[in-house]
């Protein structure tokens, strides 16, 4: 469900399908994954860095 918003966006955004989809996985993975650790180490840090990096990520990838 979250895979096909992220999706939906994208694509709204001009990215083309395979690519949109292989994004919106790559970002849902990375907030689970920043979570996972801001959790164990009790430090939102590690949430607020992966954010940056999907922001800059997407920047890069603008079509």
């Amino acid at each position: 469900m979250l895979i096909g918003a992220f999706k939906d966006k994208l694509l709204s955004g001009g990215m083309e399908d395979s690519k949109a989809s292989d994004m919106a996985e790559m970002i849902i993975a990375a907030v689970e994954g920043g979570i996972i650790l801001s959790r164990t180490y009790q430090d939102a840090n590690h949430l607020r860095r992966i954010a940056d990096h999907i922001f800059q990520m997407l920047k890069a990838n603008k079509t």
